[in-house]
């Protein structure tokens, strides 16, 4: 049996768990591999839907920032002062700017054309050592680097158009539409997902 736990837990011992049993189980019956990136999946996109939902500031919101020690939590507690990464600790607005110049929406959007490039540049990366490395090994890491950029380019294809159904907002000019409209990736279940090994 594969044992996994996910656990979670603010400061004070208060949290929650996914327990060994459960997780073990469903692994056993699905596969470790696809019950993690669905557990990780679902951690990512309800973070987001954290930040979208609530203002964790202090005073205008759910006030959770207050987890933190005193300092942090009065650093976090302005937008401004707040790093954009942890910005999911505010409700701010679609057209909110960034220090790059850019609205988090434009913002999210290049985040996620990022990770796209930085997949390509991966193999990219990796087919210039082909060289130096046994036939077998190459071969099955160029394999699970092509399966990451298709995964990638996925990931962000679902994820834009589930972002771009909330904020209205179009496609940035600079940036590719979705394959396919959000309905399309809200069908595919397991194991018609990306990723999954036949």
């Amino acid at each position: 049996m594969v044992q996994i736990a996910v656990q979670h837990g603010p400061p004070r011992g208060r949290g929650t768990q996914l327990d060994p049993q459960p997780a073990g189980a469903l692994a056993d019956r699905f596969g470790a591999r696809r019950v993690l990136t669905l557990v990780v999946a679902l951690w990512s996109v309800f973070t987001a839907l954290t930040g979208l939902a609530w203002s964790l500031a202090l005073g205008t919101g759910s006030n959770a920032i207050a987890e933190y020690m005193p300092e942090v939590a009065r650093r976090f507690a302005d937008p401004k002062a707040t790093p954009e990464y942890l910005l999911w600790f505010h409700h701010v607005p679609w057209d909110y700017r960034l220090n790059s110049g850019l609205t988090l929406w434009e913002g999210l959007v290049a985040r996620y054309d990022e990770g796209v490039a930085d997949a390509a540049e991966l193999a990219r990366s990796w087919a210039s050592v082909r060289p130096l490395i046994d036939a077998e090994r190459w071969r099955a890491v160029s394999d699970d680097l092509a399966r990451e950029q298709l995964e990638a380019l996925w990931w962000r294809d679902a994820s834009v158009a589930y972002f771009q159904s909330i904020s209205k907002r179009p496609i940035p000019a600079n940036s590719p539409q979705p394959a396919h409209p959000l309905s399309h990736y809200q069908v595919l279940r397991p194991p018609n997902l990306p990723g999954q090994r036949p």
